[in-house]
C-alpha cells in the first residue's frame, strides 16, 4: 500500500524490484478503485475500500507500506482505564504472526506524533514492523517517536535513488503528459497541508498552499526566474493529497491563463520533482529528496511562525538551512534574484552530511533483499 490507496512512493519501486529479483512472489496491491486497471499485470488488485481488503491485510506473509501498516501509534491521554486499553490494543497488534515494514514517506522537518504541538501520546504500538529508513537523522528520530519500540534498519530510499536515476527521455515523457514543450522550463510549487482550524470547505484549502499561491505576483516571479535562469517558466502546482481533491483548477486557470500547470494530474511525486528545475515548498519533506538532483530550492513561508510555535513544530532552523527562505513575495523575489549556486552546492553538501544519507544506489535492492530474508 501506499497513502492509502496510490501506487507510488518506495513501496510501488520495493514491488518492481521485488517481482525482478523473484518473480514467484505472489504481490497484491490495496489500491483506490479509480486505478486498479492500471497497475502492471503481475500484480493482483484490491478496491482498498471493500471489506474483503482487511482479509488481505490480515492473510498476507509481509506488508509493506508507506506510512504505519495500519498497526500505528496508539496514543492514551490521562484518562481512566487508559493503561488497560493501551494493554488490550498491544496484546491484539501482537498476536498476528505476519511481519510488516513501512519506509515512511519523506525525512522529516514538521515535528509528528508525540512531538507535535498540543499531543497526548504516552506510548506506540508497531508490534512485528520493522522501519526501514534513508538516513541517520531519522532513525535517531523516529527511535525516539515510537518510545525506543521498533526495530529501524537504515538502508536507505527507494524513491530517493529512482529519483536520483531519472534520465532525460523520462523528463521528456513527464513534460508530455503535463501539456509542456520539453524545452520549457519548471518551477514545481508544492505547499505541505495544514492541519489547525477549518476553512469555508471544510478542509484547510486555503491555508494548505492555496493563499500563499494568491499572495505570490506570478507574472512577475516567472520574469524575476526568466532574468535570473533564462529560459521560458511555467508553475507547477501540486497540492498536498489532503486537499488536493478540494481544489478548482478551472478557476485556477482562470486566473492564471498559460501559466499555471496541474501537478495533481501526475501520479508520482517523484516525477514532478524530476521534471522540475527549481523547487518552491514550505515546510514538505520533499525538500530533502530533491536535494539529490542539487537543484535550486527555495522556502516561501509566510505563516512560519505561527507553524512552529502554534500549529505544528519544526526540528530544524529554517534559518539554518541551505534553503533560501522567504515569509512575503519581496523576499521571494530577492532570494531569486541573489541566488548563488556555488555557495547553495556547498551548503547542500554539508546539510547532507549532517543528515547522515546512506548510499543512494542500491537502495530498493538491498530493502528487497532485507524483507526477503527477514520475512
Amino acid at each position: 500500500m501506499s497513502y492509502h490507496g496510490k501506487y507510488s512512493d518506495s513501496p510501488m519501486y520495493i514491488s518492481e524490484q521485488l517481482h525482478s529479483l523473484n518473480p514467484s512472489t505472489e504481490i497484491i496491491w490495496l489500491v483506490k478503485k479509480e486505478i486498479i486497471n492500471s497497475l502492471p499485470s503481475y500484480i493482483l488488485t484490491k478496491d482498498i475500500s471493500k471489506l474483503s481488503a482487511w482479509w488481505y491485510l490480515g492473510s498476507a506473509q509481509v506488508i509493506v507500506d508507506n506510512v504505519y501498516c495500519n498497526k500505528g501509534c496508539t496514543w492514551f491521554a490521562d484518562a481512566p482505564l487508559s493503561g488497560l486499553m493501551y494493554k488490550v490494543h498491544k496484546y491484539l497488534f501482537t498476536k498476528s504472526k505476519q511481519h510488516a515494514y513501512t519506509t515512511f514517506h519523506g525525512t522529516p522537518l514538521k515535528k509528528m506524533d508525540r512531538d507535535q504541538v498540543g499531543n497526548d501520546i504516552r506510548g506506540f504500538i508497531c508490534p512485528n514492523t520493522t522501519l526501514l529508513l534513508e538516513s541517520q537523522y531519522s532513525a535517531k528520530l523516529y527511535n525516539h517517536l515510537t518510545f525506543n519500540n521498533v526495530p529501524i534498519e537504515v538502508l536507505g530510499s527507494p524513491r530517493i535513488e529512482k529519483l536520483n536515476q531519472t534520465d532525460e527521455y523520462k523528463i521528456l515523457g513527464i513534460k508530455e503528459k503535463l501539456g509542456v514543450k520539453p524545452e520549457t522550463r519548471l518551477i514545481l510549487y508544492a505547499p505541505t497541508f495544514r492541519n489547525d482550524g477549518k476553512d469555508t470547505q471544510g478542509k484547510n484549502l486555503y491555508r494548505s498552499g492555496l493563499d500563499q499561491l494568491y499572495s505570490m505576483k506570478i507574472d512577475i516571479l516567472i520574469e524575476a526566474l526568466q532574468d535570473k535562469f533564462g529560459g521560458d517558466w511555467k508553475f507547477l502546482v501540486r497540492f498536498h493529497q489532503h486537499v488536493e481533491k478540494l481544489v478548482d483548477w478551472e478557476e485556477l486557470n482562470k486566473l492564471y491563463p498559460g501559466v499555471l500547470i496541474n501537478g495533481n494530474q501526475i501520479e508520482e511525486m517523484n516525477d514532478c520533482l524530476s521534471a522540475s528545475d527549481i523547487l518552491l515548498t514550505d515546510y514538505s519533506s520533499c525538500m530533502f529528496d530533491y536535494l539529490v538532483l542539487k537543484r535550486p530550492c527555495f522556502l516561501y513561508v509566510p505563516d512560519l511562525e505561527r507553524y512552529s510555535n502554534v500549529e505544528r513544530g519544526l526540528y530544524f532552523d529554517i534559518k539554518k538551512m541551505p534553503f533560501s527562505s522567504a515569509t512575503n513575495f519581496d523576499e521571494l523575489l530577492y532570494s531569486i534574484q541573489s541566488f548563488d549556486n556555488i555557495r547553495f552546492l556547498t551548503e547542500l553538501d554539508l546539510f547532507k552530511k549532517q543528515l547522515g544519507y546512506t548510499e543512494i544506489i542500491g537502495s530498493t535492492e538491498r530493502i528487497v533483499n532485507y524483507i526477503l530474508a527477514t520475512r
